[in-house]
C-alpha cells in the first residue's frame, strides 16, 4: 500500500505467482534505465507488505491410466475470429493470383482444407473444412487486412497465423487478438476438437505419501510459541490480560506474562464459574453469561491501566472469549487501549473461535492501519498447530514478524508456513499534503505519441452475434427450411440501402453449406460481410468496409437479425489499419496533440 494517497482512495498494487513467494523470494535487480518514480529505492520491502496471502490449493493431476471420455453427444459449438494486421510486408500484393496460392499453400502446409474460394478483387475468401479466411490486401501500403475464423482445429490457430504473416514477409509489428464467437454443429471432426478444447491436465499424479497430521501438539511447543510471539508486542508498559479457564485449572500463559518483565502489570481473566459445562442454548444461558459479564467488567473497569495485550490460553473456554469481546466492543474506549496485540494458538478444530475473535479486533475494534491480522501454521511430522496474531500500531510487523518465526523454528524444531497476513483501512487524512508530484513530463509518452502518429485506420469492422428468440427455439428444426434463407436475408438488407450504397446493393453474395450450418459471403468495392450459422441457433454477421459508419453497419447488421427474427446478443466494434492501429478515424482527425503528450518534443 502506497504512502501519500490522496483523502478519497487508496492505490494497490496485487501481485500473485504460482512459482514466487513473495515474502521468502530474493530481490531481483531489473537494472531499469529510467528513475523510479514510485520509490528511490528498496529498502526494507515489507515496509509495502499490506496483505499476504498463501493458497494451498492442490494442483490437478492425471491418475495413471486415466483417458478422457469420449463425448456422445455435440452439446455445443464454439468458433474464434482472430482479426490480424499485417504490416509492412514484402509480398507484392498487386498479383492476387500469387497471393492466392500462396496462401493455399500455406493453410495446407498447417493441415487444413481448403474447400472453396471466392476472389473479388482485392478482397480474397478462403472456405476451409475448418473454418474461413478472409485477406484484403493493400499493396500501395504493403498491408493486408486478415481475418481467421475457426470452428474447427482450434489447436492450429495460431500456428496458420504465424504462417501467414511469415508468408506475406510482415514485419514484427504485425500484431492479432482473438475474439469468441460461433461454430457449426455436425463438423465430421468435432469428437476430436471437444477432446483438446480447453485446459487438459497433462501431469502425473505423485504418489501420495499417507502422512495425515492429527495427533495433537506437545502443549509445551504452544507455550513457547506463545512466549516468543510477545517479543513483537511494541508497547509493553500497557495491561496484560490473560484469559484463562476456571481458577481451579492451570493456565500456563499467565505464567509466561508474569515471568516477562517488560510487563509491568498483567491480569488474570478467569472464566465464571458457572460458565462450567454451560451450554449457550441452555433456558438460563442468557442470564448467567449477563451475570458474569457484569463482574468481568466491572473489574475491567477498576484497574488503573487499558488492556494493551491480550493472550488467549488454550484453557479459556468459548464463553469466555464471547464475553470479553461484548465487553470490548460496547467500552472499547475505557477497557483497551488505541493499540492492541492478541494472540492465541489453536490446537483443535473445536479453537476455530479464538481466530474468529481476532478477526473481529481488526475488523470492528481497531479497524485503521496500521492493523494486521496473520494466521501462521507450525508442523512437524505428525501434528499441526495454528497461531493467530492480532497487532496494531506497529509498522513494521510484517518484517518483524517473519523474523520471529525464525526464532521458533530455531527453538521448536516446528516449521513455520504464513498462511494470510490482513491489513487494516486505510486511515483518513484531514488537510492532507502530499510529498510529491506526479506531472505528465515526468513519465516517458514518447514511444505511445510516436504509435498515436503513425497508426493508419484503414477500415470499420462490426462483429454481430445472434441467436433464435427464447421462445422460439424449441419451435424451430435442427436446420431451417432453406438455408437459401440467409442469403435472401442479407441480400434484403443490402438493397434496402442501395440509396446510401450503390456498391454494395450490387454486392455478390455466395452460400457455401458446411456441416449442418452454412456460411454466406458477401464483397462488394470497399467491404465484404461473411454470415456464419451453426446450424442451431447461432449466427454471426462479419461486416468490413472502407466507409467509417456507425449508422451504415448497424442498419445492415439490424436488417438482416430483424428479417431472420433473431436477438442480437454482442457486439463488437474494431478498426482496421497498420501502425498498430487501436483508434478509429474520427477520433484521429484532425490529429493534434493529445495532451497526455503535451510534454513530448516534436523533434524528428
Amino acid at each position: 500500500l502506497w504512502p501519500d494517497v490522496p483523502v478519497t482512495c487508496s492505490q494497490t498494487y496485487a501481485m500473485g505467482s504460482n512459482t514466487l513467494d513473495f515474502l521468502y523470494a530474493g530481490h531481483y535487480d531489473h537494472t531499469m534505465s529510467e528513475p523510479n518514480l514510485i520509490m528511490d529505492k528498496l529498502g526494507d520491502r515489507y515496509e509495502y507488505f499490506h496483505d499476504y496471502r498463501r493458497n494451498h490449493a492442490s494442483r490437478p493431476c492425471r491418475k495413471e491410466g486415466e483417458i478422457d471420455p469420449v463425448p456422445t453427444e455435440q452439446k455445443a459449438s464454439p468458433g474464434i475470429l482472430m482479426i490480424l494486421e499485417a504490416d509492412d510486408c514484402s509480398m507484392d500484393f498487386s498479383d492476387t493470383e500469387a497471393v492466392k496460392a500462396k496462401i493455399t499453400e500455406t493453410v495446407e502446409g498447417q493441415g487444413l482444407s481448403v474447400v472453396s474460394f471466392i476472389d473479388k478483387g482485392t478482397t480474397l475468401t478462403f472456405i476451409l473444412a475448418e473454418g474461413y479466411i478472409v485477406v484484403r490486401l493493400y499493396s500501395e501500403t504493403k498491408y493486408a487486412a486478415v481475418d481467421i475464423h475457426f470452428w474447427s482445429a482450434f489447436d492450429k490457430h495460431w500456428s496458420t497465423r504465424n504462417a501467414i504473416v511469415s508468408a506475406f514477409g510482415a514485419s514484427t509489428a504485425s500484431s492479432s487478438y482473438r475474439i469468441v464467437a460461433g461454430g457449426i454443429f455436425g463438423i465430421s471432426a468435432w469428437k476430436e476438437d471437444e477432446m483438446k478444447r480447453g485446459p487438459k491436465v497433462t501431469e502425473k499424479c505423485k504418489e501420495d505419501s499417507g502422512v495425515v497430521r492429527t495427533t495433537p501438539m506437545n502443549e509445551g511447543l504452544s507455550n513457547t510459541l506463545i512466549e516468543e510471539s510477545l517479543t513483537l508486542v511494541t508497547e509493553k508498559d500497557g495491561l496484560v490480560a490473560v484469559l484463562c479457564g476456571l481458577k481451579s485449572e492451570q493456565c500456563n500463559t499467565l505464567a509466561i506474562a508474569k515471568k516477562n518483565k517488560a510487563f509491568s502489570t498483567v491480569l488474570p481473566i478467569y472464566a465464571c464459574d458457572e460458565l462450567d459445562e454451560l451450554s449457550e442454548y441452555s433456558e438460563d444461558a442468557t442470564d448467567i453469561m449477563k451475570t458474569c459479564e457484569l463482574s468481568l467488567h466491572s473489574m475491567l473497569q477498576s484497574q488503573k491501566q487499558k488492556i494493551r495485550t491480550v493472550i488467549v490460553d488454550t484453557s479459556a473456554p468459548l464463553l469466555l472469549g464471547q464475553i470479553f469481546y461484548r465487553i470490548v466492543a460496547t467500552d472499547r474506549s475505557n477497557v483497551v487501549a488505541d493499540d492492541v496485540f492478541v494472540v492465541a494458538t489453536m490446537l483443535y478444530e473445536s479453537d476455530a473461535w479464538r481466530g474468529n475473535m481476532m478477526e473481529r479486533f481488526r475488523k470492528d475494534i481497531v479497524f485503521y492501519d496500521p492493523n494486521y491480522r496473520a494466521d501462521v501454521l507450525f508442523n512437524n511430522t505428525d501434528s499441526t498447530i495454528n497461531l493467530g496474531i492480532m497487532a496494531s500500531g506497529d509498522a513494521e510487523f510484517v518484517r518483524r514478524l517473519k523474523e520471529t518465526l525464525a526464532v521458533m523454528e530455531e527453538k521448536t524444531g516446528l516449521v513455520s508456513d504464513i498462511r494470510s497476513i490482513t491489513g487494516g483501512q486505510v486511515p483518513y487524512v484531514d488537510e492532507f499534503e502530499p510529498t510529491d508530484y506526479f506531472l505528465p513530463q515526468h513519465w516517458d509518452q514518447s514511444n505511445p505519441y510516436d504509435q498515436y502518429l503513425t497508426q493508419q485506420p484503414v477500415g470499420y469492422q462490426v462483429i454481430f452475434q445472434s441467436e433464435v428468440k427464447p421462445a422460439e427455439k424449441s419451435k424451430l428444426p435442427p436446420k431451417p427450411p432453406k438455408l437459401t434463407d440467409f442469403k435472401n436475408a442479407l441480400k434484403k438488407a443490402f438493397t434496402l440501402l442501395k440509396t446510401e450504397s450503390v456498391a454494395m446493393s450490387e454486392a455478390e453474395v455466395t452460400l457455401s453449406e458446411i456441416g449442418d450450418g452454412c456460411v454466406v459471403v458477401a464483397v462488394w468495392e470497399g467491404g465484404n460481410c461473411v454470415v456464419l450459422w451453426d446450424g442451431r441457433s447461432h449466427v454471426d454477421v462479419n461486416y468490413f468496409s472502407l466507409i467509417e459508419s456507425k449508422e451504415l453497419a448497424d442498419k445492415i447488421g439490424m436488417q438482416f437479425i430483424a428479417s431472420l427474427k433473431l436477438n442480437l446478443i454482442l457486439r463488437d466494434v474494431q478498426p482496421r489499419g497498420y501502425g498498430r492501429v487501436v483508434n478509429f478515424r474520427r477520433d484521429l482527425e484532425p490529429r493534434t496533440k493529445p495532451r497526455w503528450a503535451k510534454a513530448v518534443t516534436d523533434e524528428k
